[in-house]
């Protein structure tokens, strides 16, 4: 590609990705720190953006130079790691996650929005609204960070800030006009062999255990009335599916107006994520023949409902057998 084309290429993408209130020269005056005519001169083809300012353009409209470029085999999608500090944050932190919450709450204003989701762990969509199950993912991860250094569960420690964004998120995933959830079948049983391994070696304590439990329940009865209403007290329609099949990790894609966001979940609260609508396009593929293989438990299937409920509380009441565990 040459350098005309590709300066063409993607001050077109600018145009496409910016909200309507702003414009190209703003949003180059902005970001590039430069005046309205040096704007006016890149956007007229007259002056080509230095490699330094492509890559300050794609790492603010979260696009990889890749996708501009077209460069390479066609057949390999760009892909890049989100990561964010979530029990000391930095400024830049919290801005990049209250940005991705503001993205999201927009799926109110995009009568087609959608969310397809397939779930072999608990997913972030639902879990952020209880605080005991989102600070055990956060020790979790802890965990896998920091091996024998590892905090205690009653030592993770979110800031306010951190809890607002984690609830302002809960509420804005609500907002997609069209959702599909799909779970791997020992989605509930795994989250309880892992609270008693923690338990085990002494990372959880009793009175956790209980905690974590009534968590748990809340998740349970709350899913279960999704499942019989097919939506959420919004009116959001929600298709659920229990898969019968083993998933490998989380998966979902995003659709709000012309923004397509894939994420696949390298571990927990960590995705590798793609922008671009193709890469899309062959997730949502994947993830509609996985909802072929899955039983629908929404509205319909009541049989298959009411046994995977009971069994997830089954399941559960197991937690209060573990040894030295508290009984309710």
């Amino acid at each position: 590609m040459g350098t005309h084309r590709y300066n063409e290429t993607l001050l077109e993408t600018v145009g496409q990705k910016l909200p309507g209130r702003i414009t190209p020269a703003t949003f180059l005056m902005d970001i590039l720190c430069i005046g309205r005519e040096a704007a006016y001169r890149r956007l007229r083809g007259e002056v080509p953006l230095t490699l330094e300012e492509a890559a300050r353009l794609a790492k603010a409209l979260d696009i990889s130079i890749d996708m501009i470029l077209k460069t390479g085999n066609e057949k390999i999608s760009s892909y890049r790691m989100s990561m964010t500090e979530f029990e000391n944050p930095t400024e830049t932190d919290y801005r990049f996650l209250e940005e991705s919450v503001e993205l999201i709450r927009s799926a109110a204003d995009d009568p087609l929005s959608r969310l397809s989701l397939s779930a072999n762990m608990f997913p972030r969509q639902l879990y952020l609204q209880c605080g005991n199950l989102t600070r055990f993912f956060l020790f979790k991860k802890n965990f896998h960070e920091t091996g024998k250094q590892a905090k205690s569960y009653h030592q993770v420690f979110i800031p306010e800030r951190m809890r607002r964004v984690f609830r302002d998120s809960f509420e804005a995933y609500r907002q997609f006009k069209f959702i599909n959830f799909i779970f791997d079948r020992q989605i509930f049983i795994d989250l309880v062999h892992n609270i008693k391994h923690f338990y085990s070696i002494g990372l959880i304590r009793k009175q956790d255990i209980v905690l974590l439990r009534e968590d748990i329940l809340k998740m349970i009865t709350y899913l279960e009335n999704i499942a019989i209403t097919g939506k959420y007290e919004n009116g959001t329609q929600i298709n659920l599916y229990i898969s019968n099949i083993n998933f490998v990790q989380n998966c979902y894609n995003i659709k709000i107006q012309d923004r397509y966001i894939s994420i696949m979940e390298a571990y927990i609260l960590y995705g590798i994520v793609s922008t671009d609508k193709a890469d899309y396009d062959r997730m949502e593929e994947w993830l509609l023949s996985k909802c072929r293989l899955s039983t629908m438990i929404s509205i319909c299937g009541e049989p298959q409902r009411i046994a995977f409920f009971n069994e997830q509380r089954r399941m559960l009441e197991t937690l209060v057998d573990a040894p030295g565990s508290i009984q309710k």
